[in-house]
């Protein structure tokens, strides 16, 4: 038998409010990988009254790299240079939330075992992330 507890935590005003800054940091890294996600979606696809209907080859040169969790890991170095606040934010939760996009994506583009995929990741607005 496997005993699990839970314990419900009573933060101070201090942790709440770091909490929430938090949650709007990791929200806008959320939003800035999906949005590099989406715009490596949209330079990739081509029109379909210009193009083969079975496939449609970029040139190499001009096919940009696919942003996965490890190119956008990768990349937090520079970005928390470009914004400060993030370095009060530890490395592994800003990675988790890049190896959560990373799983609703695949969940979005890959079927279960019961052959369903799940809908679409979103942009989050302000307040709607919660996790």
């Amino acid at each position: 038998m496997i005993i699990t507890h839970e314990y419900r935590i009573l933060p101070s005003d201090d942790q709440a409010a770091l909490m929430t800054e938090w949650l709007e940091l990791l929200r806008r890294q959320w939003n800035d990988a999906l949005g590099q996600r989406l715009d490596w979606l949209t330079a990739t696809r081509c029109p379909i009254d210009r193009c083969s209907l079975v496939s449609c080859p970029l040139p190499v040169s001009e096919a940009p790299l696919e942003p996965n969790y490890y190119r956008q890991a990768g990349s937090r170095k520079q970005i928390t240079q470009l914004f400060p606040a993030d370095r009060g934010v530890y490395a592994e939760v800003l990675q988790q939330n890049l190896m959560r996009l990373d799983n609703a994506r695949k969940a979005w583009r890959e079927p279960d075992s019961t052959g369903k995929r799940r809908g679409r990741h979103s942009i989050k607005k302000a307040g709607e992330f919660i996790s």
